[in-house]
């Protein structure tokens, strides 16, 4: 049956809605979309002043907001937009208070404290409200950023306001993910306190934007022109806030006001201003182009009623791009490997013997191989490593347009609604021209992708105790990637004759989609072909989000509940599982080796010529992917005012994720006894999701802030991620040899041909060759993620606030996989867990098998430092420093598994996580130069007007393993062994220059330390559920000295051990300004992203098999070199 919400939850979620006099559609996130303000009302001699009247107006659109302070002095408004009030406080018997320039932000509470003087009501005391503000209330640790910053700080490449999390304290250095191609909202992934990136959530204007498929990713992001402020929280959140566990990031539009306001920009990017790609070795560097041109509008319609905002924003990139890659040489193509230092033996004899002179006669090349190698271009570059510079354009044109409606329809009640809308395009081309090989990042081919986002809400105060709050939010995106080589139609079958690839179904294959060529894939080279297995595809999806909330205030306490409720659904064609619909071909060392033997890269490329291939594969979409899934929660939570001084959060969360389902069933269940899949289940989830959080904040005087807090948040991952589409709707069918020194079939008698099941009994058997993911028989385990800190903050003068704290996270229950079909080292595919559980054709199960639920835990602790001077005076800063310490066994949930699935060395996978940086340093400034404000002298005019804007970073990269081979043990990860006590590093850059010490590792299978002339003394090799330990006799054959258990064949280097360089880099701007009128502006600006052209280089290689061994011959994407923007903003 499929799983519905309780009927307890949906008849509450109603009654609130109810109470609002409508009912609006299923699906939310608790939402922070307000402040509030609050403080003690005391006479001269600090006395309580109960009675007084504190009213709070914003002078742009003079919005309204009044309050009483009760009987001990305490005064709370509830639930203010973000902007900038005048407070006023009068009383009987006291001269009135007026305060300007009160600061409201974004899910804070902002504490004013008012000392009224004895007098007469028709004297005012005058106070300026203070720029940088203590969070002197909450518990929670969290980050404001708002719109000076957001569109004065450099926003490197597509100008995402993502790029200013890395002024959050605790967060990893922001990065892209996934291909531009079907991610052309260029959303930026982060990892917070030391949790999964999937935990993050984004809400805008109170609706939750994800991407279902990529949780990590934003569905929608907007403009930075559109928005008003940004709030992270990162630990210890409010019981309002739910449905994340790493950041909860809120973004707030701006509005229209009572004078119209807005902006016109033009930014412009080209090649002649940037500087050229450390390994770009062209005459000039490629064709490169970006502008981002666009407006804002904001007014008034009614004035004081109704105000509206708009804004639209183009982005058109022709984006240069090069990347160094290994390409077979053309003494390889025609087999003649005399040149290279290894032996190509010919896997027809028995014993393998060498072919003669190194080289294998044309008449033995597979007809298919030749045809495909012909399409491949020859090196431009020398040497046989990193020996092609290839270079492409990235074509995007991306249009956003965004629109919101404010309508005050009393003092009371405040009603808005949104839309905004993304168009983008996006084509790339492959990297090997016809041979493919994947474009610059992955995705060639063209991406179209839509998204529309609709939002309601309102806030409405019934009495000056009691308010309500909601919003209601759809957001709907539709999306397709067509491959380049998709119009060859089946090329693989007719051009290369090779059987069993490309359309085999007009059922798994409509329209065409399975067209293309085959992937080839060859160990140490380039891969070429279609090498992106995930696409072509077609995706659907949309996610509902609905909320209401409610606040009460009595005497010291200010209580809040409310209800949340998400649908998320998806409907999804792309096979992308396995090996993709065109198909796949694995090329390995050891078809040409003899066995125990180790070789080269041009081993791999000998067997590609002989078209041998060890492994292959294809995949069919047999059914549309669909999931549909509810989240729901309750909260309730007191901010209970103890003292004077010391505010303590007291709050409790509910929430319950009914089980995900398919459009039309439930969703389908592995029986492990019997490998059949049910179209059913009887899996239960978690009820008892109880998630406390409490905290205190404590005021020593007026400059000092102590906070502490603990809670616990669950994990939010749409499980239509990691259950989107396994057997029967994706068939991902492979085919791998019993060993690595034969070859499953060859290219001429190419894929069996297979096909998906008969589904109307509601039972198919599993096939013995199929990838398959279930949950457990009988309930799911959810993770939840347990975080705490201790934080002192204090303030300054000239307005800075410092504080320095003690931040750390636990989670438990981290979803992943575990491999059941994992093999001891030696015994390859034919020492699987499950290879003797026979399917219904009687053949040995040699697919995947993963059991997938919450079964893993990770722990994080830091020292996190911030610094912060919110604008005033023309000054802005804010810096992070954080030094941390990240461990779990696997980096991601939902769809991660771990190195190692042998139960004798799954301990071994818990090591400092893959995104572990343990010193990350950032800074920005927005500086407003003081000169010639005074005077209309030429001098004046001359040195007036400037600004200058700045993003400094330091911090440590990513750790990477040193992997090796000799393994033969699926699911099990081979690292080398290290030979050095201590690794030296070289600092090398280059193919012939390495980073790292070479020598303080070997591969366990290798004859020769990396020096090719030192025998290694420990050279093993794992065969038949054994470790076989090798060295050659006088003769110069290769003997077994001896065995040893076959776990001694696992390399003794462990996970994440070394870091790649270190990272400084500048962003840096000057702004000249012009002004046009007494409210309008025009700003010449010039911008230098990595200003000093300082490289930025990637991780070296770690694969200690191959020649490229530890050099460094990439530099990282997501910090490029110096490129110069341009630009013009007009500001009324």
């Amino acid at each position: 049956m499929v799983n519905k919400p309780p009927g307890c939850l949906i008849a509450f979620g109603l009654c609130l809605a109810l109470s609002l006099g409508w009912i609006a559609p299923a699906g939310a996130y608790a939402q922070v979309l307000y402040g509030s303000i609050t403080g003690n009302v005391a006479d001269s001699t600090g006395a309580r002043v109960p009675g007084a009247e504190v009213k709070i107006v914003n002078p742009d659109t003079n919005y309204t907001q009044s309050a009483v302070s009760n009987e001990t002095g305490i005064y709370t408004i509830k639930n203010v937009p973000g902007g900038t009030y005048t407070l006023t406080v009068t009383m009987t018997g006291f001269k009135e208070y007026e305060a300007k320039n009160v600061s409201v932000t974004v899910g804070n509470v902002t504490r004013h404290d008012v000392a009224l003087q004895i007098g007469q009501l028709s004297d005012t005391v005058s106070v300026t409200g203070a720029a940088t503000l203590l969070q002197a209330d909450t518990a929670d640790v969290h980050v404001q950023l708002e719109t000076k910053e957001i569109t004065n700080l450099p926003l490197g490449a597509y100008r995402n306001y993502q790029t200013l999390i890395n002024l959050v304290p605790g967060a990893t250095p922001s990065e892209f993910q996934n291909a531009v191609t079907d991610t052309p909202m260029r959303s930026l992934t982060t990892n917070v306190n030391g949790t999964a990136r999937n935990s993050n959530n984004t809400r805008i204007d109170g609706a939750q934007s994800i991407n279902v498929w990529l949780p990590h990713h934003s569905g929608y992001v907007p403009p930075a022109e559109t928005i008003e402020v940004v709030n992270v929280a990162t630990n210890n959140f409010d019981a309002e806030t739910g449905f994340a566990g790493g950041a909860a990031t809120t973004v707030i539009t701006k509005s229209g006001t009572n004078d119209l306001h807005g902006s016109a920009f033009a930014l412009h990017e080209n090649r002649v201003t940037n500087a050229r790609d450390f390994f770009f070795y062209g005459d000039k560097t490629p064709h490169s182009l970006r502008n981002i041109d666009g407006g804002t509008v904001g007014g008034r319609i009614i004035k004081d009623k109704l105000f509206f905002f708009a804004g639209f924003e183009a982005t058109m990139e022709r984006l240069g791009q090069s990347s160094q890659v290994t390409l077979p040489t053309d003494d390889q193509k025609a087999g003649n490997f005399s040149a290279y230092n290894t032996t190509i033996y010919d896997p027809t004899t028995n014993p393998r013997t060498a072919f003669p002179n190194n080289t294998i006669p044309s008449t033995r090349f597979s007809p298919a191989a030749v045809k495909m190698q012909a399409l491949l271009p020859s090196p431009n570059l020398p040497g046989v490593v990193a020996n092609y510079q290839a270079t492409g354009i990235q074509d995007l044109n991306r249009y956003n347009t965004d629109t919101k409606i404010d309508w005050y329809r009393s003092q009371s009640h405040h009603v808005w609604g949104k839309f905004s809308y993304m168009n983008a395009d996006v084509a790339k081309k492959p990297m090997l021209g016809a041979a493919g090989g994947g474009s610059f990042g992955n995705g060639d081919g063209e991406g179209i992708t839509h998204v529309k986002v609709w939002g309601v809400g309102h806030s409405w105060t019934l009495s000056p105790r009691f308010l309500i709050d909601g919003n209601w939010g759809l957001s709907d995106m539709n999306q397709q990637v067509l491959t380049s080589d998709l119009a060859l139609g089946n090329f693989g079958q007719d051009v290369l004759g090779i059987p069993g690839t490309n359309d085999t179904s007009a059922r798994a294959c409509p329209e065409g989609r399975c067209g293309g060529i085959p992937y080839f894939n060859i160990a140490g080279y380039r891969g070429f072909g279609q090498v992106d297995g995930w696409s072509p595809l077609f995706r659907q999806e949309k996610s509902y989000s609905f909320t209401h909330n409610f606040s009460y205030s009595k005497s010291k306490h200010e209580l809040r509940w409310g209800y949340d409720i998400v649908k998320l659904d998806l409907s999804h064609w792309q096979p992308e599982i396995g090996s993709g619909p065109r198909g796949e071909f694995d090329f390995n060392q050891g078809m040409t080796l003899p066995q125990g033997a180790t070789g080269t890269d041009q081993n791999a490329y000998a067997s590609f010529l002989l078209g041998l291939p060890n492994n292959m594969g294809k995949s069919l979409q047999w059914d549309l992917m669909t999931t549909r899934e509810w989240q729901h929660a309750l909260y309730f939570r007191d901010r209970w005012q103890a003292t004077r001084n010391l505010t303590l959060t007291l709050g409790l969360r509910y929430e319950i994720y009914p089980l995900v389902t398919r459009e039309d069933r439930p969703m389908e269940q592995l029986d492990f006894n019997t490998f059949n899949v049910n179209l059913n289940n009887n899996i239960s989830i978690g009820k008892k999701n109880f998630a406390p959080r409490v905290g205190f904040a404590y005021r020593l005087g007026d400059k000092n802030v102590i906070r502490a807090g603990f809670g616990i948040t669950y994990d939010p991952l749409p499980f239509g991620r990691p259950l989107r589409g396994f057997y029967p709707l994706t068939v991902a069918a492979g085919f791998p040899a019993p060993n690595s020194y034969i070859p499953y079939t060859t290219l001429a008698q190419g894929i069996p041909l297979f096909t998906g099941p008969d589904e109307s009994s509601g039972v198919v058997p599993l096939p013995y060759n199929v990838q398959m993911r279930s949950m457990p028989p009988d309930k799911i385990h959810r993770g939840y993620i347990e975080s705490w800190n201790l934080v002192w903050e204090r303030k300054l003068r000239k307005d800075f606030v410092v504080s320095a704290g003690y931040v750390g996270t636990q989670t438990v229950h981290q979803l992943a996989d575990y491999e059941l079909n994992w093999a001891p080292p030696g015994t390859e595919t034919a020492g699987g867990q499950l290879y003797n559980k026979l399917d219904f054709q009687g053949k040995n199960r040699t697919g995947s098998t993963l059991f997938w639920d919450g079964w893993l835990n990770s722990n994080y602790h830091s020292l996190q430092v911030a610094v912060n001077r919110r604008f005033t005076g023309g000054l802005f800063v804010k810096g992070a420093y954080t030094y941390s310490r990240a461990i779990n066994m696997t980096d991601d949930d939902g769809w991660a598994g771990i190195s190692w699935n042998d139960p004798a060395l799954i301990s071994r996978s818990r090591a400092q996580t893959g995104f572990n940086r343990p010193h990350v340093l950032q800074m920005a400034m927005v500086y407003e130069l003081p000169f010639g404000k005074q005077g209309n002298g030429f001098a004046n005019q001359l040195i007036r007007g400037w600004q200058v804007n700045g993003i400094f970073s330091a911090n440590q990269t990513r750790p990477f393993n040193v992997t090796g081979s000799g393994l033969k043990a699926v699911a099990n990860l081979q690292t080398a062994d290290q030979v050095q006590a201590d690794v030296q590093n070289l600092g090398g850059i280059g193919s012939s220059s390495p980073y790292y010490d070479r020598n303080a590792f070997v591969s366990v299978n290798s004859e020769m330390l990396s020096d090719k002339t030192t025998p290694n003394p420990n050279w093993r090799t794992a065969e038949n559920g054994v470790c076989e330990h090798l060295a050659r006799n006088a003769a110069g054959q290769i003997i077994v000295t001896s065995t040893s258990p076959a776990n001694d064949c696992y390399g003794n280097s462990g996970r994440n051990i070394l870091r790649g360089p270190s990272w400084v880099n500048l962003d840096f701007s000057v702004f000249r300004q012009f002004r046009v009128t007494e409210q309008s502006h025009m700003e010449f600006r010039w911008e230098a992203f990595n200003l000093t052209n300082t490289a930025h280089f990637a991780t070296p290689n770690g694969d200690s098999t191959v020649g490229a061994f530890m050099t460094i011959t990439n530099t990282n994407i997501n910090a490029p070199n110096r490129v110069m923007r341009f630009s013009f903003r007009f500001q009324f």
